[in-house]
């Protein structure tokens, strides 16, 4: 068995390994150690170093045209290895079984005997890609044509036997440490303290487990210094079958594709029926048929009512089950979520400030999300330096655009409440919020939790779904909107990553009646536990910046391993967190209180127009671009980070405030025109459910590659415009079935 692992473990050396060989093999002045050393006189033992010296294997790695040669010398004295009976000790014993090993000698026979399926096994493994000094560091091979081949039985001139094994995909990761005798200069920048690591496809018999690949290739690194390359990890791409939690997640679609087929026709059916009513009636008597009420005849349907009206009136004297139904209804939703009417209470400019700040999420996360599988991610470092890539780097700044949004929102309509009612009812305040955001977010998440893995394949694609352990573990807190508070860097403590934003804006409206009863109350205290929300703002991001030194933003140089670390443990530590991001909220509070207040009447001079116009832009421009020099080689201290970390968020709020601010008053000419533009309505309508699953979709996209990207921008273009229009026509059909008849059920539950 020892000398069967020997021979596979040189053909996946040389097949898979091969261009990582002349990578690291050249480089090396022991090219006589990867012969093995024999201190007997044995055949078997004899015969491997013959076959390996007479290979001059380290000249042959060097060139891509030898590998047929070594394999084919490899092959030709498999039976004198085979038969040999002992080694010299200096070749380890590793686990292998033995049905793996049968198949691995099934193909190297038929490599002699020139095989088309054979010599598949290795067309099909990673090699050394071109574009290797601009970071190329992971080298699928062809994950379909593995997957593909069907071994068969030799024909000796009769027909085909039946097959004996297919081929299996396996993915493996090497790693080399940082005292590699591999120069440095090799893989330029992607080193960090526990080195690089190197990820390549190997095609194996179907025979073959992960258990068995990982011991083949530590008897490859047998072959070299264990300061070259460490076996980090393999996984193998297994068939996938359907399990109880995706039958469930089935089942449940069908359930509602129920409902929403039953709402529609019911639906549909009575609104024809009144409508053909209304046309009767109309067209032999004017005022229809009436009722005696009072002394006086009242007209039953009156014609001055629209079909609209008629319809939810009628609705609204059914019986509760049939109004449930009804909320299912795929024409009323439509219509809906569809409609560009404008109320007088609405801020229209909000509606194009939601839809253009979701697409610089998406356009932001399209980069960030494919950074790990950029062919050539050394060739970006200089786009980073560019002023137009700012946008990009400060993408995180329109999670702030929605913190203040909401904050606005959320105190505008809350003070209006106040004032017309006197009253606002808590447990209806905290139910409308929870109903509103909850339904559709665990829908989502137990769809894309249960059904993802079955979304596609590839070299890359996650086996068991791209969340640890189907988020059996933290599926609660994100419930209860708590995700936020525990460490992301722990796995399984934060399920659909993205979705720490709706934690943070739950926390924030969860105390937000204790300021709002107060601002309404006095303007003069409630401003000040703003204020206080924004002075705790700044004061937790300074201590932690201070504390722990973290980057302003992304690393200057996108090959710096221990930056990107350090951004990782920030956005932990910081960015995630409520106490480091209420900032926004509090602004955004305070800019609804002021438009509550002049209810859009507000009178500035043209002077004050344009100081206000100045400072919007001012404060934006500023913080979208002030990281330019940072990027182009301008050191910053600690002290200089901290105070731009602290501030930055409150003041992009307080332009983005202004803007509003503006527009509302009548103020914001062509710009207020456009972000009013009646198409943005049902787009912002959208938005919730857009943001919830954009990720789910790049994932997908992103995951199922079977070749790495080349970076240029634009190929990004079309990756965000394509994300862009699927993740808004994704959502539409979710808000159609989910989360609009939801809607419509919490205004039966709640009356």
């Amino acid at each position: 068995m020892m000398y069967r692992s020997f021979i596979f473990a040189v053909i996946v050396f040389t097949s898979s390994l091969l261009g990582f060989s002349a990578v690291s093999c050249q480089m090396l002045p022991y090219q006589q150690q990867i012969a093995i050393t024999a201190a007997s006189s044995h055949r078997g033992a004899s015969a491997v170093k013959e076959i390996v010296e007479d290979a001059h294997l380290n000249s042959l790695v060097g060139g891509l045209s030898s590998t047929y040669n070594l394999i084919r010398l490899v092959a030709e004295n498999a039976d004198a290895v085979t038969n040999a009976s002992t080694l010299t000790p200096a070749l380890p014993t590793y686990n292998v079984s033995r049905l793996c090993m049968d198949h691995t000698l099934a193909i190297l026979k038929a490599v002699l005997e020139k095989e088309t399926w054979a010599f598949q096994f290795f067309d099909a493994a990673g090699k050394l890609p071109a574009g290797l000094l601009e970071g190329a560091l992971i080298w699928p091979g062809s994950y379909d044509e593995c997957r593909d081949i069907i071994a068969v039985a030799s024909r000796n001139g009769s027909a085909a036997q039946a097959p004996m094994f297919h081929g299996k995909y396996c993915m493996a990761t090497v790693g080399i440490p940082t005292n590699s005798t591999v120069p440095p200069a090799m893989i330029p920048g992607m080193t960090s303290e526990s080195g690089t690591n190197i990820a390549y496809g190997l095609c194996v018999p179907s025979s073959c487990t992960e258990a068995d690949v990982t011991e083949l290739l530590y008897t490859v690194m047998f072959m070299l210094p264990p300061t070259v390359v460490q076996v980090k990890n393999v996984s193998c791409q297994e068939p996938t079958y359907w399990d109880g939690r995706a039958i469930f997640a089935l089942c449940l679609c069908a359930f509602f594709a129920l409902l929403l087929t039953a709402g529609t026709l019911y639906d549909v059916l009575v609104y024809r029926f009144l409508t053909q009513q209304v046309e009767h009636i109309s067209a032999h008597d004017d005022d229809g048929p009436t009722d005696f009420q009072g002394g006086e005849y009242k007209p039953l349907i009156s014609k001055n009512v629209d079909d609209a009206t008629t319809r939810e009136t009628f609705i609204q004297n059914q019986n509760v089950f049939l109004r449930v139904i009804v909320c299912f209804s795929l024409y009323t939703n439509a219509s809906k979520l569809l409609s560009t009417k404008v109320t007088s209470s609405q801020l229209s400019c909000v509606h194009g400030i939601r839809f253009l700040s979701l697409s610089w999420v998406i356009l932001g996360h399209t980069y960030v999300f494919s950074m790990g599988l950029v062919g050539n991610p050394l060739r970006l470092a200089a786009t980073i330096k560019t002023v137009a890539f700012q946008t990009i780097l400060n993408a995180t700044y329109s999670v702030d655009s929605f913190f203040v949004m909401s904050g606005l929102l959320l105190t505008y309509l809350f003070l209006r409440e106040m004032k017309s009612k006197g009253k606002v009812s808590l447990a209806k305040f905290y139910f409308h919020r929870f109903w509103r955001l909850t339904p559709a977010y665990m829908l989502i998440l137990g769809l894309y939790v249960s059904l993802f893995k079955y979304f596609g394949n590839g070299p890359l694609w996650p086996k068991d779904g791209a969340e640890y352990n189907y988020c059996k573990d933290s599926w609660w807190k994100n419930l209860l909107y708590i995700n936020n508070l525990f460490p992301s860097a722990v796995p399984g403590n934060m399920c659909m990553g993205w979705s720490w934003y709706l934690s943070n804006d739950m926390q924030f409206y969860i105390i937000s009646p204790i300021i709002l009863f107060t601002l309404y109350k006095s303007a003069f205290a409630g401003l000040s536990m703003i204020g206080g929300l924004v002075l705790i703002h700044i004061t937790s991001t300074a201590v932690l910046y201070g504390k722990y030194d973290f980057p302003p933003n992304f690393p200057a140089d996108i090959t710096d391993v221990q930056g990107f670390t350090l951004v990782m443990e920030m956005f932990d530590k910081v960015y995630f967190k409520p106490w480091c991001r209420v900032g926004s909220y509090a602004v955004g509070m305070a800019i609804g209180y002021a438009l509550f207040r002049s209810e859009g009447r507000y009178r500035m001079t043209k002077w004050q127009v344009v100081v206000s116009w100045i400072l919007a832009a001012g404060f934006c421009l500023c913080i979208l671009y002030g990281l330019y020099g940072y990027y182009n080689g301008n050191e910053w201290l600690t002290p200089k980070t901290t105070i731009y970390a602290s501030l930055s968020r409150i003041i992009w709020s307080l332009g983005l405030g202004i803007l509003i601010f503006n527009c509302v008053n009548g103020y914001g000419g062509m710009i207020n025109s456009f972000l009013s533009w009646r198409l943005f309505m049902p787009l912002g309508r959208l938005t919730y459910c857009a943001y919830l699953v954009h990720p789910i979709i790049m994932y997908a996209y992103f995951l199922s590659r079977r070749q790495l990207i080349y970076f240029t921008h634009g190929t990004f273009v079309i990756y965000y415009m394509a994300f862009l229009v699927l993740s808004y026509l994704v959502a539409f059909v979710l808000s159609l079935t989910f989360e609009a008849p939801m809607m419509g059920l919490e205004k039966i539950f709640l009356k």
